[in-house]
């Protein structure tokens, strides 16, 4: 009699809705559009060009990852981990950008 009770579903259990996809599709592009920045940071850093890093409007980019990011945060079922590796790569994107940006304004032309 107990197994039978075991058969039905529980009450309790919510369906895994296409709602809640959304969030971890969300958390995944952030943690893709992370990979992505660092990898063409690095290949422009290699190559000594400009022109790699232009390909894409990267700090734009670092912010829609960031907050795209922090939107996959709100699932409630399944693993956070894409948003949260979105959340740090696309942070540290950021960071660097702007702390090469402002050093490179300390760099005195006319001694």
């Amino acid at each position: 009699m107990e197994l039978a009770f075991l058969k039905g579903k529980d009450p309790n259990k919510k369906e895994w809705t296409w709602k809640w996809q959304i969030f971890n599709i969300l958390g995944m592009i952030s943690s893709f559009l992370g990979i992505l920045e660092l990898a063409i940071i690095n290949i422009g850093l290699i190559q000594q060009d400009l022109l790699v890093i232009n390909i894409l409007p990267l700090k734009e980019t670092g912010i829609i990852g960031l907050v795209s990011g922090v939107l996959g945060l709100f699932m409630r079922r399944g693993t956070k981990s894409y948003a949260w590796w979105g959340i740090i790569l696309n942070a540290f994107f950021l960071f660097f950008s702007y702390t090469i940006l402002i050093f490179a304004l300390f760099i005195n032309t006319k001694p």
